[in-house]
């Protein structure tokens, strides 16, 4: 008869006990990877955190406050298309951020090494952010008349994803 308890009571509870064991810690092994899965992509999403202060609400507004008070008759245009091309280097910083990072500790494509060379190129090009942003928050005509020009000047993102 199918399904019925071995002759050995003993023996067929003991297969039984190995075998909820056995799915049990599959299970668990299932369970910490994702886990783990999970709290590297997390990781791998805080790139936006790094532009606190460079390019963030508060840096926009100060920039902005800047470029109108030199009641220049380009401010306005001047603030809206810089404020255009960060906003666009800026998510392009974090989307080659967030991929540079998801490479090494999500898909494994890449190894440390490659990684920390990408985030320190990656790092360079938001150390240059920031002094432009610093600069733009000082009201000055001369730096509103240059500022899309700066901008502009920016150095590429594509280089850090190549290193």
């Amino acid at each position: 008869m199918r399904g019925a308890p071995a002759k050995n009571p003993r023996a067929y509870w003991a297969r039984a006990a190995a075998g909820v064991a056995a799915a049990a810690i599959l299970g668990s092994t299932i369970f910490a990877s994702h886990q783990a899965l999970v709290r590297q992509r997390q990781l791998c999403r805080s790139a936006g955190q790094k532009l606190a202060g460079v390019w963030d609400d508060e840096a926009k507004r100060r920039i902005e406050q800047a470029f109108l008070s030199t009641k220049q008759s380009y401010a306005r245009t001047a603030w809206q298309t810089v404020e255009r091309s960060l906003d666009a280097y800026a998510q392009e910083w974090i989307r080659s951020r967030t991929e540079a990072c998801e490479a090494t500790y999500v898909r494994a494509e890449q190894t440390h090494v490659a990684f920390d060379l990408r985030a320190l190129c990656l790092e360079q090009r938001l150390n240059e952010a920031k002094a432009l942003t610093e600069m733009f928050a000082r009201p000055d005509a001369q730096v509103v008349q240059s500022a899309i020009n700066a901008t502009q000047g920016l150095p590429s993102l594509q280089p850090c994803s190549e290193a």
